[in-house]
């Protein structure tokens, strides 16, 4: 019996040691949604500390907005009413000190022996930067697509200008 203590003891150790220390957004939310676990990286990206945010509702803090927080609410409740896991949502949180960042979460239901929803687990990526590279990226190619469009029409009205005169020569 002590070896499998042991062992389990190591087990959650490890589990511990993999969840502070991931580099994304790790946290676990009870069936009421309120904090269980929250890592290092969910303290980083979002500057709320764990021990402000265990045991209560950080929907609150992170989406300050009520009608934002609803929304995201109902759309996750749907989402995982109709399968365990949600791969990339996205939403906008606000951090403690009012910037706002994107992550794409990854949200899973946690299970009990008897299949019953006993909570969630969460995993977020902050894809702030590659969503504003991508928001430059496309507005680059519109003005592309623009320059592109002018030149055509440019090239058109040469044209047009070079038919007449040499009509006009012979």
């Amino acid at each position: 019996m002590r070896i499998s203590e042991a062992v389990f003891r190591d087990m959650a150790d490890f589990f511990d040691n993999v969840v502070r220390s991931a580099n994304v957004w790790i946290d676990f939310l009870d069936f009421q949604g309120e904090v269980l676990v929250w890592n290092q990286c969910a303290e980083e990206i979002s500057g709320y500390m764990a021990d402000e945010v265990v045991g209560t509702d950080v929907k609150k803090l992170i989406y300050p907005d009520p009608g934002y927080r609803r929304k995201i609410e109902w759309e996750i409740r749907d989402l995982l009413a109709r399968d365990r896991r949600i791969h990339d949502y996205r939403t906008v949180v606000t951090c403690k000190d009012g910037r706002r960042r994107m992550i794409s979460w990854n949200i899973a239901k946690i299970l009990n022996n008897s299949g019953e929803n006993i909570g969630f687990v969460e995993v977020g990526m902050d894809i702030t930067e590659v969503q504003e590279a991508q928001e430059h990226i496309n507005k680059l190619n519109k003005l592309l697509e623009t320059l592109y469009s002018i030149s055509q029409m440019n090239m058109k009205e040469q044209d047009v200008a070079s038919l007449t005169e040499s009509a006009c020569m012979s």
